[in-house]
């Protein structure tokens, strides 16, 4: 069954559930237990630093080739991210192979009509419409 989230808090993760968040920036979910940034050191695409709780386990990654095992979490996360990616689709396999079987996702791109590879400062960049 799909279900429709309105947005990310509108997810209802388990309790036991191990989730990823990828490249939330500054913005991270209070419930994710992992979360991976490509640049964390570059806050051209965000509205400041990246964010980690105490709680969080940070890892430096690209999300087209994430350094987990197939299966290793129960949700993953990825909010206006995927629009940056240089192979969006390759990035989506990822997601699908260390989801759970279950597969579990949210991805929300940040209003994008076409995505186009990368614009010469290191990120791919959507063509919003």
């Amino acid at each position: 069954i799909t279900r429709h989230p309105l947005g990310r808090q509108d997810l209802r993760i388990k309790r036991r559930d191990k989730v990823l968040e990828i490249g939330p920036g500054h913005d991270p979910m209070f419930r994710s237990d992992v979360i991976a940034d490509k640049f964390p050191h570059d806050d051209t695409h965000r509205c400041g630093k990246v964010l980690i709780y105490p709680h969080q386990q940070f890892i430096e990654a690209d999300g087209e080739q994430l350094p987990f095992e197939k299966d290793a979490f129960d949700y993953v996360i990825c909010n206006q991210v995927l629009e940056h990616a240089d192979n969006p689709a390759r990035f989506i396999e990822e997601m699908v192979r260390v989801a759970g079987e279950v597969k579990k996702a949210f991805v929300a791109p940040d209003d994008v009509v076409r995505i186009r590879p990368e614009n010469g400062d290191g990120h791919g960049a959507g063509e919003h419409g």
